[in-house]
């Protein structure tokens, strides 16, 4: 499986738009978020049309809280032939303990 730090995605994301999904539920995504961050969580993954605006050669890259549920969500995005994903490794924490941009309120981040 591919994967990316916070600090190399947020290089690419400063050079230019990527495709970065969060497949976190969308009260956690809403409390905090990566910046330049879609939310597609895992639970609608399969639903049809869902995945429509995701180039089925990426790159995409995916983000959660801490790796785990995105590497689940990498790996069924690839039995649905989707290509060229990367994990950002530690997800949002990592992304946070970097002191990268963030949209939401850290406050309320637990």
């Amino acid at each position: 499986m591919l994967s990316v730090t916070p600090v190399d995605l947020h290089r690419l994301l400063c050079d230019g738009p990527v495709t970065l999904i969060d497949v976190r539920g969308p009260a956690e995504f809403g409390a905090v978020h990566a910046v330049g961050a879609v939310n597609l969580p895992m639970a609608e993954l399969l639903v049809p049309g869902r995945l429509a605006h995701l180039s089925p050669e990426g790159p995409t890259y995916v983000i959660c809280k801490s790796g785990g549920r995105s590497r689940m969500a990498i790996q069924t995005l690839e039995a649905m032939g989707l290509g060229n994903l990367f994990n950002v490794t530690g997800g949002t924490d990592a992304w946070i303990a970097a002191g990268l941009p963030v949209q939401g309120d850290l406050a309320r981040v637990g």
